[in-house]
């Protein structure tokens, strides 16, 4: 069993037939944490809202929170995926899991950290819901043709290999896309006077220092089944299931 000081996951994407909540179930029979922060699209309520799916591993997923909530402090910041959930921040009252727009974590070595979804950086670019939507689309049309794969590769007992990731990181619309959001979330950082960020929303793991700001993408459960983790001594870094189970 590890133990962790923070564990941060984000976009696992609960209600869709996309979502690998049962190797982040796994995850958790494995590692542990003083405070594990949730950070957005934790539930899809855009594809719950037009098809309803919840199997007995998003079950399963939601009990795993609550027992960690009895010993471990958790905290839920919504993303746009599950951005219902920020109009009654003040009112959810929910176990011993806080809700908050977004958060400041302080690290053992005492720097403050940024902890929020990401999404803002779509409504600075102007992005409309309706074009939000669209990319969504053609997005889960790549990740349906990723699952189909991963069946089959799972089926073989093959390591785990995303078909989505390999074709959004051959476009350079995407990597222009992924280069201005990293800038403008350690902007972010910087207006809040933290020395870093974390983040989640583009489903691309990364650790990078940009201008004196330490910007941490914590992943997704969808094609990198991916947690950022900070240890007993401070030192923050990326783990994949598929390199620990």
């Amino acid at each position: 069993m590890n133990h962790f000081r923070t564990i941060w996951i984000s976009d696992t994407h609960l209600g869709t037939k996309s979502s690998n909540v049962k190797h982040l179930n796994n995850f958790f029979k494995h590692n542990t944490a003083d405070k594990i922060y949730l950070v957005g699209d934790i539930i899809d309520g855009w594809e719950l809202n037009k098809k309803w799916y919840w199997p007995k591993s998003h079950n399963q997923f939601i009990r795993i929170v609550l027992k960690i909530a009895r010993k471990s402090k958790v905290i839920y910041i919504p993303g746009n995926h599950d951005s219902f959930l920020r109009n009654f921040l003040s009112l959810i009252k929910f176990s011993s899991i806080s809700f908050k727009k977004n958060t400041i974590h302080i690290t053992k070595h005492k720097k403050k950290i940024l902890v929020t979804h990401g999404d803002q950086f779509d409504n600075v670019r102007h992005v409309s819901v309706l074009m939000n939507k669209l990319g969504d689309l053609l997005y889960s049309f790549f990740i349906f043709i990723s699952t189909k794969i991963t069946d089959w590769r799972n089926s073989r007992n093959l390591p785990h290999w995303s078909f989505a990731t390999q074709v959004k990181m051959k476009s350079k619309n995407v990597k222009k896309y992924i280069k201005n959001y990293k800038l403008f979330m350690a902007n972010e950082a910087r207006r809040n006077k933290c020395d870093g960020v974390v983040c989640g929303h583009i489903h691309h793991p990364e650790i990078e220092t940009i201008d004196g700001i330490n910007y941490y993408n914590d992943g997704d459960w969808v094609e990198h089944l991916s947690a950022l983790v900070e240890d007993k001594n401070g030192n923050i870094k990326l783990i994949y299931w598929k390199e620990i189970k």
